[in-house]
């Protein structure tokens, strides 16, 4: 004979949800005031949190992530010797990122920068997957929208392939 009546089952189960959902609140809150501990605590957390939108500014920690910086740094160089002028550096929303947004007259330049110290796999250039073409479309899409921007647009890839710049033009297209 079973002592636990139907009723007594349901009514047990939303107890059991409603103390996993007060855990998770618990975590939550946790995290959220530890978070904000250390944005008035940790210079180097404020740093990163406090990044407005277009500068995106934030700390690099890993050697690959130091030279993906050294490669945006040459790259945004050389494009600007090529008379192009920065509009946004490391842009990101919910879509992904885009390294650098440039100008060149009237066309908005989104550039994908890619480094890579061997050829194998395809190299730098062939490390923008159709995956990743259609995460920097939708960012631009998401750029353009939010700045209120219509213009003529393309996109464009660097490439470092050891230590030879290559610079693809209006190469992204969908």
């Amino acid at each position: 004979m079973n002592l636990i009546s139907r009723r007594h089952w349901r009514a047990i189960l939303k107890l059991v949800k409603l103390v996993k959902l007060v855990n998770h609140v618990k975590r939550l809150w946790t995290w959220a005031w530890t978070r904000a501990w250390a944005r008035h605590h940790d210079p180097r957390v404020t740093s990163s949190v406090t990044s407005s939108a277009t500068s995106n500014a934030r700390r690099r920690s890993t050697a690959a992530q130091h030279a993906g910086d050294l490669a945006e740094n040459r790259a945004l160089a050389h494009l600007q010797k090529s008379g192009l002028r920065l509009l946004t550096r490391n842009y990101r929303c919910r879509y992904g990122e885009i390294d650098l947004i440039m100008q060149a007259q009237q066309t908005i330049v989104f550039v994908e920068v890619r480094a890579r110290s061997r050829n194998t796999f395809g190299g730098a250039a062939a490390s923008v997957t159709w995956a990743k073409q259609k995460r920097l479309w939708r960012t631009a899409q998401h750029y353009l929208s939010t700045q209120r921007l219509q213009a003529a647009c393309r996109f464009d890839v660097v490439a470092f392939e050891g230590e030879a710049l290559i610079w693809l033009t209006d190469t992204i297209r969908l």
